[in-house]
């Protein structure tokens, strides 16, 4: 039986999406195919995530 809390594929290939692995490196080391890369893609929004900019404010420091 396997854990729950332990990710499955698809989990860590969206964090090796998001850090900016190609379709076909994701693809050779989850050894699905290409296509299979891009369903995942768009079926659970991750290039919305990937899309996203984090603001941050910058402050004036003052001698």
């Amino acid at each position: 039986m396997t854990n729950i809390r332990d990710p499955d594929d698809k989990d860590l290939a969206k964090q090796d999406y998001l850090y900016g692995m190609k379709y076909k490196d994701l693809a050779e080391k989850y050894e699905v195919s290409i296509n299979t890369i891009k369903s995942w893609i768009k079926r659970y929004g991750w290039s919305k995530e990937k899309n996203k900019k984090v603001h941050t404010k910058r402050r004036r420091v003052h001698p």
